[in-house]
């Protein structure tokens, strides 16, 4: 039976605000300042705190509207994410053009087509395209396939497999199976490119974070099990993940241990949103820590050209740090402000309600899935402003 008290979600400031804690460990990965080489792994966070968002959006509106409409949830993605970008590609191609930066004009354009139809990491992770000021989108494109495909496999495994420890289960053989293939194409001699880019390969973080949304939904982690062990577990994960990001350098090395970081931000985001008292969360509720989540969408759009272009003009590893870190910040704040969140009153038009549907019973009637709180002037979608 639905348990109303855990499938309630509320707007968590903590959750925005480990977002802006792995954002500014990518864009301190990315200066090229040796002791922060192992930031890339905040992209992993970002991987598993989608998957978890994503999945608790879905198996709200399964809750809400007794089905997941397909049509919404696109639209609401298009319109949540291809207006900045496509502003990033055309002032980033004119400005390669303009400066001939990473190769000829025709490379930069070719770029910009492929970044735009999300295929980033496939031409990195087969080497068919040098991808210049546009390499870092191939986080992006890594996301916006499992957007594509995910909603369609929870509408399936809704469906047929019906019983949540189930599906739990599925998802999380997914998620080992694509860790084992990224160990076996790692002691196959695939290159490194291939390993760190493809959607098979990194599928692991995002289900981790699928597998946490259903664990909350289903009420295995109840609120003993929360006061009594996640405060442990989380009193050494956020240290870890930190030094993660800040040490790590060997990605071969982290391709084996990677699953363990997942993990642990796994358990971090439920940690989060079970403990009302906790000192990590209170410290990740931060006002700067949510002010850079909020805007880390626009920040990861155009920390890297910003960064490339200044080592392109001579500056130094610490003027990128400092001063390409404050033009990035401020780039980032116009486009959410002026654009981004002007474009979510026209989003609001393709949310779901339960009127758009005859009431009908949820596919699987014992799965307690999370909910609006209608108590909170903030709803689930905020985690995609």
């Amino acid at each position: 039976m639905m348990n109303p008290r855990d499938t309630k979600i509320r707007y968590i400031p903590g959750l925005d605000g480990l977002r802006g804690m792995a954002i500014l460990l990518v864009m301190l990965f990315h200066t090229g300042i040796p002791n922060f080489r192992g930031g890339f792994t905040g992209v992993d966070i970002f991987f598993v705190l989608s998957g978890f968002l994503i999945t608790s959006l879905l198996l709200s509106e399964v809750t809400e509207a007794g089905r997941i409409n397909l049509k919404y949830f696109y639209m609401r993605r298009i319109l949540r994410l291809l207006p900045a970008l496509v502003l990033m590609l055309i002032i980033v191609t004119l400005t390669a053009q303009a400066m001939d930066l990473k190769g000829s004009a025709y490379t930069d354009f070719t770029s910009g087509i492929i970044t735009l139809f999300y295929s980033a990491n496939w031409a990195r992770a087969f080497n068919f395209h040098q991808m210049g000021l546009l390499s870092h989108t191939w986080s992006l494109s890594i996301e916006e396939q499992f957007y594509m495909l995910w909603p369609l496999a929870l509408i399936i495994m809704l469906r047929y497999v019906r019983r949540e420890k189930r599906i739990l289960n599925i998802v999380l053989l997914l998620s080992v199976l694509s860790w084992l293939l990224r160990m076996y194409l790692t002691q196959s001699g695939h290159t490194a490119d291939r390993i760190f880019n493809g959607l098979d390969t990194r599928a692991d973080a995002l289900l981790a974070g699928c597998a946490a949304a259903i664990i909350r939904s289903t009420g295995l982690w109840t609120k003993r099990v929360s006061r009594l062990k996640s405060p442990a577990y989380a009193g050494f994960t956020l240290p870890l993940l930190i030094l993660f990001n800040i040490s790590w350098s060997n990605h071969n090395t982290f391709y084996w241990v990677s699953f363990l970081l997942e993990f642990m931000t796994a358990v971090l985001i439920l940690h989060i949103i079970s403990d009302e008292k906790s000192m990590i969360k209170k410290f990740l509720a931060s006002k700067p820590l949510v002010w850079a989540g909020s805007i880390s969408y626009g920040v990861y759009l155009w920390h890297d050209p910003v960064f490339e272009v200044m080592r392109y003009w001579g500056y130094s590893k610490l003027s990128i740090l400092f001063s390409g870190s404050i033009i990035t910040l401020g780039i980032a704040s116009v486009s959410y402000y002026l654009m981004e969140k002007p474009l979510l009153r026209l989003k609001k038009s393709f949310q779901v309600k339960t009127t758009d549907f005859t009431c009908q019973k949820p596919p699987v009637s014992n799965l307690p899935v999370m909910v609006e709180d209608k108590n909170s002037p903030l709803q689930p979608d905020k985690y995609f402003e």
